[in-house]
């Protein structure tokens, strides 16, 4: 046997049992569950108490319903506020799914997104007097959502980084240790 011909260096990415892989792809894991799960709270955030008027409390859900029936839903932003609240329980849903699925990526951009969402939505329902606890839950359940999918997207980006730098590492390593051509 040649000197070198079987060698092998050690190179710590995830799947091929390096240390350094590892509590990359532990994070990733980590921020893909607080994410989704943020992002579940936050839309089951629509049915929790948000306003009260008079001796009636409402949800979120029967204050879009009001203010459409009252006709307040005028103009592009409450077009988009109103778009946006539909949209969250199907991101939720989505984010779930893609979890579920073990699709890493798709569910910290569809958590992401539901936390923008929710984020937005929440904030704008805590504004006015007479608001419940409901729309600062869905404001804070979204900021985590939106937190865990940029943390857990910074950390896939900087494991893929690494093992990139690690092949190369190894290729230029490997052609040192194999003998010249003769």
């Amino acid at each position: 046997m040649r000197p070198g011909a079987g060698y092998r260096p050690a190179v710590g990415t995830g799947s091929q049992g390096g240390a350094g892989g590892r509590a990359a792809g532990r994070v990733v894991v980590a921020a893909e569950v607080v994410a989704v799960a943020a992002a579940v709270a936050a839309a089951a955030g629509a049915f929790a108490p948000w306003h009260r008027s008079g001796r009636r409390v409402r949800s979120g859900a029967e204050l879009v319903g009001v203010a459409e029936e009252l006709g307040l839903l005028d103009g592009a932003a409450w077009a988009t506020l109103r778009a946006g609240w539909l949209v969250l329980p199907l991101l939720a849903a989505g984010a779930v799914a893609a979890a579920v699925l073990r699709r890493r990526v798709a569910a910290l951009a569809l958590a992401g997104a539901a936390g923008a969402v929710a984020l937005v939505v929440g904030l704008v329902g805590a504004s006015p007097p007479g608001a419940r606890w409901g729309a600062s839950a869905t404001a804070a359940a979204g900021a985590l959502a939106l937190v865990g999918a940029v943390a857990g997207g910074v950390a896939r980006r900087g494991g893929a980084r690494r093992r990139a730098q690690q092949r190369s590492t190894s290729t230029a390593t490997s052609s040192e240790c194999s003998p010249a051509p003769e």
